[in-house]
Parts: C-alpha cells; sequence; structure tokens
C-alpha cells in the first residue's frame, strides 16, 4: 500500500527518515514494512511540504493510553528515501499563486456576469 506521513523533518535531504510516535492519516496504522510512503515536511512547522518518497524499513504501531477516550493512531517509522521532490517550495508556491489565480479569475468572472444582467 502507500501512505503519506506528515512531519517536522529537520534534514530535508536525508537519506533515512525516523519518525517517532507519529499522528497518522489515511489509514497509517496499517503501514507496514515495504510500503511506499510520501513524507511531507509540514508546512505548519516550517517545512516545504512535499519533499521525498521512499519505503518503510520498520515500523511500530504505539498502544493507545489507558483512560483516554479519543485517541488518534500513532506509529513509529523508519523510511529509507527512494526519490526526492522535484523543487519542494517552489512547486509548493506555483501551486499556491494558480490556486489564487484562479479564485480571483473566478471571482471577477462571477462580478462580471452579476453586474451585466438585466
Amino acid at each position: 500500500m502507500t501512505f503519506a506521513i506528515k512531519a517536522k523533518v529537520t534534514d530535508l535531504l536525508a537519506e533515512t527518515f525516523a519518525f517517532s510516535a507519529q499522528k497518522t492519516m489515511y489509514g497509517g496504522k496499517r503501514v507496514a514494512n515495504g510500503d511506499a510512503i510520501f513524507v511531507f515536511a509540514s508546512e505548519n512547522k516550517g517545512g516545504p511540504g512535499l519533499i521525498a518518497s521512499g519505503i518503510v524499513t520498520s515500523s511500530k504501531s504505539i498502544p493507545k493510553k489507558r483512560g483516554i477516550a479519543r485517541q488518534t493512531p500513532r506509529v513509529s517509522v523508519t523510511i529509507k528515501r527512494c526519490a526526492l521532490a522535484k523543487h519542494p517550495a517552489k512547486s509548493s508556491i506555483a501551486r499556491t499563486k494558480q490556486s489564487v489565480s484562479r479564485k480571483l479569475n473566478n471571482a471577477s468572472a462571477n462580478r462580471a456576469s452579476i453586474t451585466r444582467s438585466p
């Protein structure tokens, strides 16, 4: 299967990434050795977004704590990098600019059609 992990990454060019007790997303609690995974350096923590893809070399589910009703599953994983993302910061900025530009164009088109109505 293919998974994604979003975490604080200190070395964007590392050959191996190790993440301890990370929250999972999209069924990540089932991640296993040999699975493909995309690594996102968390934008919330100063990262550029997608930075690499790799293969999980080790994984371990973290048991839930007793007495807490709702908990996000957590896993510890080690990932061997297979490929770096092409210009992660540039592609992220370009996508944002395209999205904003598209929204502005749609908004101005909507305003134009509203003002032209009889």
